[in-house]
């Protein structure tokens, strides 16, 4: 079976979750699919594929985030979706109105 990690933070208290509803059938498909928070130290190679999922709390520490992506980019494990794509998006344009 091909092993994913589905990358979350710590704690889901107060946030909808819809990981479990792709577990099931990435099962079906021949997958195995660990939750795993990514403020926790891991060997990001035992996985073939590291998906980021509900990792809503990352702005909280941005640079660590993205050290942590980093870190499963240099494994043997795919990172989805690229560390381009990934840095790209957390770039928030700040918008100013003037009046």
């Amino acid at each position: 079976m091909c092993r994913c990690a589905f990358l979350t933070m710590d704690n889901l208290t107060g946030y909808v979750s819809d990981d479990e509803l792709t577990i099931k059938h990435l099962h079906d498909a021949g997958w195995t699919v660990e939750m795993v928070s990514w403020r926790k130290d891991y060997n990001w190679s035992q996985f073939d594929v590291v998906v980021i999922r509900t990792t809503w709390d990352y702005q909280n520490d941005p640079d660590t985030f993205f050290a942590v992506l980093e870190s499963i980019d240099r494994s043997h494990a795919r990172l989805e979706n690229s560390l381009e794509l990934v840095r790209w998006n957390m770039q928030k344009p700040t918008c100013a109105t003037s009046h």
